[in-house]
């Protein structure tokens, strides 16, 4: 179902450009399954001209696909934010029991999160870098209480660097990256267990290290 989804996002992409890397970056925060790394990387592939300059493609690359990606993860993000912001701690209180984590671990988190410029820095890196969910960042952010003066300007910030560089990554692809798109399908089971998976092993590594991150 997600396969056949993703592929009518990127023929939007093919079809209306920018516009479309703009909603599709707002749909991808949303809809998890869709892998992260894939709208900038198809539009880079799609919209960028294979024989430009390096410069010129970097700026096109900027203004029809960073940009408009940024801006639309970024309202994205909105959702999850504000869910976890509002609700994170009631969930927390009546489910984190099963995972040894309670509101008091929370708390004491939140105070040794000083809001200073590392961590500013550190928020900033999780979402630039295309490893790493730019849903679970959000949700984190709004479970911690990051005020959304702060929150919003570092996932613009993190989300332009990041599809910048996987908007050239499809780029300079070029045919190769049609190979990838073709085996979508057959990835879709693969990356719904990998991200099971790796969620599992956050949560077990956190509950694992709580004690130490808490002292």
């Amino acid at each position: 179902m997600f396969s056949e989804f993703t592929h009518q996002l990127i023929e939007a992409i093919r079809q209306n450009g920018p516009q479309s890397v703009f909603w599709a970056g707002i749909i991808e925060q949303i809809i998890s399954p869709i892998p992260s790394v894939l709208i900038p990387s198809s539009a880079g592939f799609i919209l960028i001209p294979q024989n430009l300059p390096f410069w010129e493609s970097v700026t096109l690359i900027f203004k029809q696909i960073s940009l408009p990606y940024a801006l639309g993860a970024t309202i994205g993000t909105t959702v999850l934010y504000w869910l976890a912001f509002l609700g994170g701690r009631a969930i927390v209180a009546k489910f984190g029991k099963f995972f040894g984590i309670s509101l008091k671990h929370i708390d004491l988190f939140r105070t040794k999160f000083t809001r200073g410029f590392k961590d500013e820095v550190l928020i900033f890196l999780l979402v630039a870098l295309p490893a790493t969910p730019i849903s679970l960042v959000a949700a984190s952010c709004g479970l911690i209480g990051i005020p959304a003066w702060e929150f919003y300007p570092l996932v613009f910030a993190g989300t332009m660097v990041r599809s910048l560089v996987l908007g050239w990554i499809g780029w300079q692809a070029g045919e190769g990256y049609q190979m990838a798109v073709a085996g979508l399908d057959q990835a879709e089971g693969l990356l719904t267990i990998l991200a099971a998976g790796l969620a599992l092993l956050v949560v077990a590594f956190l509950y694992y290290k709580r004690q130490k991150i808490l002292k």
